[in-house]
């Protein structure tokens, strides 16, 4: 449970939301040249003397509301949970691979294909044999993959994020949120791509 009281998966929507809501008021503040000089608030209305307190707001509020959706999507493990998913595609690939160019073609010496070990960039999966050798140890046998690993991890990330809602879940708010970052900080990408 989170200070709030709720789930940290209710906590983690939450600031997904706010920091998406923000981050598009940004984007739509910057990119629209909009100026505020008037508030009006339950039938007061208010002439604002100073118009760049809103833009000082703007970015008070966006800084809050980007550091609760960090820490949040921090202690849901989102990202990984993101990459986890790339890495499991990109293992199953690697193990058919396996099976097809190792194991199918010498079916009558090994029974089985285990993945035994996981590095960054590597996977290891052993051929299990039920023959013994010369001292009655099994003979299994190692193998090794490394740059089909990465090769299928690569190839991995199109499918995640089209196939899963890990992409825009996790992922997505934090590009919003960049692109609203820069538009106030004046590098105006959305500014130059609909340039008339």
């Amino acid at each position: 449970m989170v200070d709030s009281g709720k789930t940290p998966e209710e906590h983690f929507i939450k600031q997904r939301r706010n920091l998406i809501l923000i981050s598009l008021f940004v984007i739509f503040y910057e990119v629209g040249n909009l100026t505020i000089e008037e508030i009006n608030f339950l039938g007061n209305k208010s002439k604002l003397g100073n118009p760049e307190i809103v833009t000082f707001f703007l970015i008070v509020a966006f800084t809050y509301f980007s550091l609760r959706y960090y820490t949040a999507c921090r202690e849901i493990k989102g990202i990984s949970k993101f990459l986890y998913g790339c890495s499991a595609r990109a293992e199953n690939k690697c193990k058919a691979f396996v099976t097809k160019k190792y194991f199918e073609p010498q079916k009558e010496k090994f029974k089985a294909v285990d993945q035994i070990t996981r590095t960054k960039f590597t996977r290891t999966y052993m051929l299990r044999s039920e023959r013994r050798g010369e001292n009655g140890e099994p003979l299994h046998v190692k193998i090794v993959v490394k740059c089909r690993f990465i090769y299928n991890y690569t190839l991995s990330l199109l499918p995640t994020i089209i196939h899963t809602s890990k992409f825009t879940e996790y992922v997505l708010p934090y590009i919003i949120a960049i692109i609203a970052g820069l538009e106030l900080l004046d590098y105006s990408l959305i500014s130059q791509l609909i340039k008339p």
